[in-house]
């Protein structure tokens, strides 16, 4: 083993010499023959032909065109000298769908084509697509609370700037959308909303539809929505403070009970002025001079930018019975 070393080792620099030649032999060889060679490029983008020719027709494919003809895979044939020039820029994909005359499931086949060099293999070489009649339809626009407003803030109903909208796309899609719904999140509100939210079709159980199903005449909806503040506080409940006529009534008869519903108010306005209010006291009333009880619709006494919630009753409840009787 040892004299095997040895002789290896010997004459090295003819070694070298012999292995440059060999090199440059090979090179030569491969130049002069110039052979070809397969190439593998990755996610080469689909260009969709024929949708005009569809439309015309009535027809469009149901889904979104951009994730179902998203991209493919080429194996392109080229001498060794193209590899260098060899990109996915020189690579075109192309799915035709002109051909297609009616509703349906097919299976597309798709055709590729270099610049440089010849394809000869598609992965997928198959798109499998559903063509449906085609619909337009104008549907109402509404809106949606979504989370939990802070509790010393309140929203007034928001204003949209568009009751209706028109969506666009396959028949069976486009019959299932009942609305188009803005959904706000008052969570994330913390003062008057002016801002656009985008709209997303729901069905008449509020079941949101993939958004690749439709095209809109309009992708978004402008929210004005003003937000005040809030504060509970506990109504005045002293009778002589809430009877016009307390001192005449008295003369005559005494109060058995006294009540205002609810106890408490929410207040809403302007938040400076919300913070100095401990109590909220009522426009007194005229209370009837006879026995029995009376149910009197009151009003709450409040200040300037100060207001209750819409639909907000208060009731003021007495019971009277004759004195010394």
């Amino acid at each position: 083993m040892k004299k095997l070393w040895e002789r290896m080792g010997r004459n090295t620099s003819l070694k070298l010499i012999a292995l440059f030649f060999a090199l440059v032999t090979w090179s030569y060889v491969m130049m002069l023959e110039d052979p070809q060679r397969p190439r593998r490029l990755s996610n080469i983008p689909i260009t969709v032909t024929g949708l005009e020719t569809l439309a015309e027709k009535g027809l469009t494919v149901r889904g979104s065109i951009d994730k179902i003809f998203a991209a493919a895979d080429v194996t392109v044939e080229l001498r060794i000298s193209e590899t260098g020039y060899l990109n996915s820029e020189n690579v075109h994909i192309t799915a035709d769908l002109s051909r297609i005359q009616r509703k349906g499931i097919y299976e597309v086949v798709l055709t590729a084509s270099s610049s440089v060099g010849t394809v000869t293999d598609i992965r997928p070489s198959k798109l499998k697509i559903e063509i449906d009649g085609a619909m337009t339809r104008t549907v109402p626009v509404t809106y949606q609370f979504t989370g939990k407003l802070e509790d010393d803030l309140y929203a007034y109903t928001p204003e949209l700037s568009l009751k209706k909208v028109q969506i666009t796309g396959a028949k069976t899609d486009v019959e299932q959308v009942a609305s188009a719904v803005c959904r706000i999140d008052l969570s994330k509100v913390k003062d008057s909303v002016n801002a656009a939210y985008t709209l997303v079709m729901v069905d008449s159980a509020g079941n949101e539809l993939s958004a690749d199903l439709f095209k809109l005449e309009e992708a978004a909806v402008t929210v004005n929505m003003e937000v005040v503040g809030r504060k509970e506080v506990p109504i005045e409940n002293n009778a002589a403070l809430c009877i016009a006529n307390y001192g005449k009534l008295m003369e005559r008869f005494e109060i058995v009970s006294f009540k205002i519903a609810p106890k408490t108010a929410v207040l809403i306005g302007d938040a400076q002025v919300l913070k100095d209010i401990r109590q909220a006291p009522i426009v007194p009333v005229e209370v009837k001079g006879r026995e029995g009880e009376q149910v009197i619709a009151v009003t709450l006494d409040l200040p300037k930018n100060v207001a209750v919630p819409d639909g907000a009753e208060y009731m003021l409840t007495v019971e009277l019975d004759v004195k010394n009787r």
